[in-house]
């Protein structure tokens, strides 16, 4: 009965929402679509971007589109948000965390590159959660955006960094950031209902394993990591792999590393016929895309509702974009659907 009060009004919302986001037709009359002010005429004339795309942005610019689409999706999830309280309240609020820590890497790596800092391409473009971007954007060095994180949950994860070996340094702080993120996230878990907190958990278990095995993988093929290094990186809490598990694939090579998990229910990871490197976070991205559409078949009062329509419109958008920058770039029409995350060859949105 508790469940039924707390989603009754925001599921009807989240539905309503969800029925809104781009059916197969408009996916394929964009791909047709060659200039980009075509492109966003269809989206302004014949969808809910509409109340997206507004004139002030600058629409022959594919980046100030991409930034409007990420930004109204952090609106979505403020919106709905409000339908919670207490520690459900807080849940959104970590939720939303993810995408400042997307803002900070962004920043580490700039600063980390010798490059200029814009906050305009970040997700937050004044408010902000935990930190202050203005005193982050002023840092020159790595050591001194580290430092400017003093007060924030951020600092403390990082502080071991100062005078880090700077050829590896972005790849350490990405790591340790999403292993905060997940951590948090998973703890926060437990002050939900029973319900929700295993729906949650088993979400941001098989997260955990997919990151790992990337993780590893990329550790191998691009860091030169140590098998040390890559196994103190690694996220707790998954499903599928225990430490022993993770420890041994820390430890093997990346022959072995594929032929593992080629044993395993992720073996969509390590697909023969397609180039891996640029693969695999699609084929990620491919496997929640299905979990978070099949969840609004389940109609069930409970958490995973709005937490699939949020990740079905960043998707949504993710794959607006791709279509956008292949006409840029001349990629046909054909290799444009390989490299989106809804299956527009074979299925129904």
């Amino acid at each position: 009965m508790a469940s039924v009060k707390r989603y009754a009004g925001v599921n009807t919302k989240t539905r309503v929402l969800k029925s809104r986001l781009l059916k197969k037709a408009d996916y394929l009359i964009l791909l047709e679509l060659d200039a980009l002010e075509d492109q966003v005429k269809y989206l302004k004339q014949n969808t809910f971007y509409a109340n997206v795309l507004k004139d002030d942005i600058k629409l022959n610019d594919v980046e100030s589109i991409e930034l409007a689409l990420k930004r109204y999706l952090l609106i979505q999830y403020k919106k709905l948000s409000k339908y919670f309280s207490n520690e459900y309240a807080k849940l959104y609020r970590i939720l939303l965390s993810r995408f400042e820590i997307e803002d900070l890497k962004q920043i580490f790596r700039a600063v980390a590159g010798g490059g200029k800092i814009s906050k305009d391409n970040f997700y937050f473009k004044e408010e902000y959660l935990n930190i202050d971007y203005n005193k982050l954007t002023k840092s020159n060095n790595t050591d001194e955006l580290i430092n400017n994180l003093k007060g924030t949950l951020y600092y403390d994860a990082l502080k071991d960094y100062v005078a880090e070996d700077k050829s590896k340094l972005t790849f350490y702080v990405e790591m340790t950031m999403d292993k905060l993120y997940f951590k948090i996230l998973y703890n926060q878990c437990h002050d939900l209902s029973k319900e929700d907190k295993d729906i949650l958990k088993d979400i941001i278990g098989a997260y955990i394993d997919l990151l790992n095995v990337e993780w590893i993988y990329r550790g191998f093929k691009f860091y030169d990591l140590m098998p040390e290094e890559l196994f103190n990186y690694s996220l707790l809490n998954g499903n599928e792999f225990d430490l022993k598990e993770i420890k041994e694939m820390c430890y093997s090579t990346i022959e072995d590393l594929k032929a593992y998990i080629l044993r395993t229910k992720y073996k969509f990871l390590f697909d023969e016929e397609k180039d891996m490197d640029l693969y695999m976070e699609l084929n990620i991205e491919k496997y929640f895309y299905s979990l978070y559409k099949n969840a609004f078949k389940r109609g069930k009062f409970d958490i995973l509702i709005t937490i699939s329509y949020l990740h079905l419109l960043e998707y949504e958008i993710k794959d607006i974009i791709s279509i956008m920058e292949s006409k840029r770039y001349g990629v046909s029409i054909e290799d444009t659907m390989n490299y989106l995350i809804m299956d527009i060859k074979g299925s129904e949105i």
